[in-house]
């Protein structure tokens, strides 16, 4: 006869806000056994990501970290920053050219904001 071995671990109740966060991004029942996470794309997650007092507090500090580091001479340098910070990767062309028509009438957070809400920045590939 051969012996198992059960494992089981007691998880605490999850509060409501982390509740409803953990659902909105397909977070699993820690009363459950999950073999594989469910992925999605939906418009809550970026609608959360978009009004969610942590990420626009996150959005306003590196906006101002990125407009006053002297290192940075200009809007380009910035946008090239951005992208290292928050993506791990350099620009491309394109990017830089999007991103310095959205700061002609936009402001730094707002770039900031739409780069932290972006689908390369919320999923590992």
């Amino acid at each position: 006869i051969r012996a198992a071995r059960a494992c089981s671990a007691w998880a605490r109740p999850i509060s409501p806000p982390s509740a409803v966060t953990a659902a909105l991004f397909d977070g699993p029942d820690p009363q459950a056994i999950v073999a594989v996470r469910a992925e999605s794309t939906t418009a809550p997650q970026a609608l959360f990501l978009m009004n969610n007092p942590l990420v626009l507090d996150a959005a306003k500090r590196l906006a101002k970290q990125l407009r006053e580091d002297r290192t940075l001479g200009d809007e380009m340098r910035r946008i090239e920053r951005l992208w290292l910070v928050t993506l791990g990767r350099p620009v491309t062309a394109d990017e830089a050219a999007g991103a310095a028509a959205f700061l002609a009438d936009r402001s730094w957070e707002s770039l900031v904001q739409a780069v932290l809400g972006s689908n390369e920045f919320c999923y590992i590939d």
